[in-house]
């Protein structure tokens, strides 16, 4: 591939990951742009929980996997995804069916008919923080040089940064809820005060909206409201 080719291939990339409205298509359109793009056949996007020993497939691109059943969960132990996220850098497996060291791979190489892989860390994270690792697979064996290291690279950058955008974005329409919630709570209190409800009344739409148990003073009444019991296991609501 040109250096041309090369500089088109990346803004393809980004315009083809940029409208996306969620996390799941903007991985799905990663990946088979990753492919695309940087001539690899197959490939796949996995979240990798060291807790567990559990590398997750969230995403996968294979034109020959119609109607095929394959692993969604790989064991760390027998993949190299464990090792390109924790040194950083990606790994290079020249011939996967001759990979001792990964018997993993070793195994899926042999049934779905793959040589070379590529496993390289995204350096950002999924919806619930777990780290990414990005997998490209081709058919035949195949030499990476630094050129096309740095090309998929700066793809994957433009994925990690396509992904941070789309977390900041949740996080936003996600407050935006809370705070529609929090007014929509307001104005329904504020309409109960102002139509004269009883204090008791109030009271139980208090302890209905906030997670821990209330109890509410009335001065004016020089009366205690209890709401729901802290410790149901020593006293129930009616005995608190």
């Amino acid at each position: 591939m040109s250096q041309t080719a090369k500089f088109l291939s990346l803004r393809e990339v980004a315009s083809e990951i940029d409208d996306c409205s969620d996390l799941d298509t903007i991985l799905r359109r990663l990946i088979v742009a990753t492919c695309k793009h940087a001539n690899w056949g197959l490939g796949s996007i996995m979240a990798i929980d060291p807790a567990q020993g559990l590398g997750h497939v969230l995403v996968r691109h294979d034109p020959a996997l119609i109607g095929a059943q394959v692993a969604d969960q790989w064991d760390l132990a027998t993949s190299p995804a464990l090792v390109a996220l924790r040194r950083n850098e990606p790994v290079y497996i020249p011939d996967a069916r001759e990979a001792a060291e990964y018997p993993g791979y070793r195994q899926d190489a042999l049934s779905r008919d793959y040589r070379t892989v590529l496993v390289m860390p995204m350096n950002c994270t999924d919806a619930i923080a777990r780290p990414l690792v990005l997998s490209v697979i081709s058919r035949q064996i195949t030499e990476v040089g630094e050129e096309a290291l740095a090309h998929l690279g700066t793809i994957l950058h433009l994925g990690a940064l396509a992904v941070a955008h789309e977390h900041r974005l949740s996080a936003q329409r996600r407050m935006a809820d809370r705070l529609k919630q929090a007014l929509t709570t307001q104005t329904e209190l504020l309409e109960h005060v102002l139509r004269d409800g009883s204090v008791p009344d109030l009271a139980a739409m208090v302890s209905d909206l906030l997670p821990n148990p209330t109890v509410v003073v009335d001065l004016t009444a020089n009366q205690v409201i209890a709401g729901r019991s802290p410790d149901p296991a020593q006293f129930d609501d009616a005995a608190w």
